[in-house]
C-alpha cells in the first residue's frame, strides 16, 4: 500500500461509480475490502483483485475460522498473482508456525490464534507440505544461477527435476519481499530432499515475470548472504553466527 494514497473502504464488486473512478486514476485509494459484505468472496475475490490490478487488502474481521480458511487456501492455491500483504504475511506465519517457530510475537493481529492455525495446518498439510518443499527447494534455483556452480555440481543432472507447473501456487513468489521471512524460514534445517521445478525455475509463468524477478530481492536475506559467500564477501563463520544472531532474536522476543 501506498501512504500517499487516500483510504477507501468497499465492498466488491465495485459499483459502476467505483469502477469509473478507478479507472480513471488507479493511484488515488488504498482500497479496504470488507470480506464479510463483499459478494465475491475466496478464489472469485482474488481473480476480480487480480485481474483489475487493484491495490487493495481485506479486512477479516468477525469472519468465522471456515471464511479466513476457504480465503487463504485460496490463496495458496491459486495460479494468479494477487498483491494482498495481509494474506501474504498470513501464510508466512503458517509455513513458520509449522516449522515449529514461535510466532506470537512477530505478527500484528493474525487471521488465526494458534489454535486455528494448529487447525488450518491439519485441515491443509499436504498444500503446506508443498510449499515447504518449495520453499528449501530454492536454494538450488540459487545455486543454478551461479554459473559456476551449476557447472561443478551439474544441478540438472544429479537433481531431481520436477515439471508441474501446478507444484505450488504462484503467489508463493510475494513471500520473499517480506522482510527477514527467509531467513526465518531457514533457522529450521532441511526437512525435505531438494528438487529442481523446471517451470517455476525456468519459465516466465508469474504474470509473465519470471521466478528470478521475485526472488532476487533486498528482503531475501537468505539468498544475499549466499550470494556474499560466493562472492567472499563474507566467510561461512559469518553465516553462521549470522543464523546464530537471528535465533538469539528470535528466542528473546518469544521468552
Amino acid at each position: 500500500m501506498n501512504n500517499d494514497q487516500e483510504i477507501k473502504y468497499i465492498d466488491v464488486p465495485l459499483k459502476v461509480e467505483e469502477l469509473k473512478e478507478f479507472i480513471e486514476n488507479k493511484t488515488k485509494y488504498s482500497y479496504f475490502i470488507n470480506y464479510q459484505t463483499s459478494e465475491l468472496k475466496d478464489l472469485v475475490l482474488l481473480n476480480y483483485i487480480s485481474n483489475l490490478e487493484l491495490p487493495a487488502e481485506i479486512i477479516m474481521d468477525n469472519c468465522s475460522y471456515d471464511e479466513k480458511a476457504g480465503l487463504l487456501k485460496a490463496y495458496m492455491d491459486t495460479r494468479n498473482i494477487v498483491k494482498i500483504d495481509s494474506l501474504a504475511l498470513n501464510v508466512a506465519k503458517i509455513l513458520l508456525d509449522y516449522r515449529g517457530l514461535d510466532t506470537t510475537e512477530i505478527f500484528n493481529r493474525p487471521y488465526f490464534d494458534q489454535n486455528e492455525s494448529k487447525q488450518f495446518i491439519n485441515d491443509h498439510k499436504e498444500l503446506i507440505q508443498k510449499w515447504e518443499h518449495f520453499l528449501e527447494s530454492t536454494i538450488i534455483f540459487a545455486q543454478s544461477c551461479v554459473k559456476e556452480l551449476n557447472e561443478l555440481l551439474k544441478i540438472k543432472e544429479d537433481i531431481e527435476v520436477i515439471n508441474d507447473s501446478r507444484y505450488v501456487g504462484s503467489n508463493i513468489v510475494n513471500l520473499f519481499s517480506i522482510p527477514s521471512f527467509s531467513e526465518l524460514f531457514f533457522l529450521v534445517p532441511l526437512r525435505t530432499e531438494l528438487k529442481y521445478f523446471r517451470p517455476q525455475f525456468e519459465e516466465r509463468m508469474f504474470k509473465g515475470r519470471s521466478f528470478y524477478d521475485y526472488y532476487f530481492c533486498q528482503q531475501n536475506d537468505v539468498l544475499n548472504m549466499f550470494l556474499a559467500h560466493i562472492e567472499n564477501d563474507i566467510t561461512r563463520n559469518d553465516m553462521n553466527a549470522a543464523y546464530k544472531e537471528a535465533q538469539a532474536i528470535l528466542m528473546e522476543s518469544n521468552p
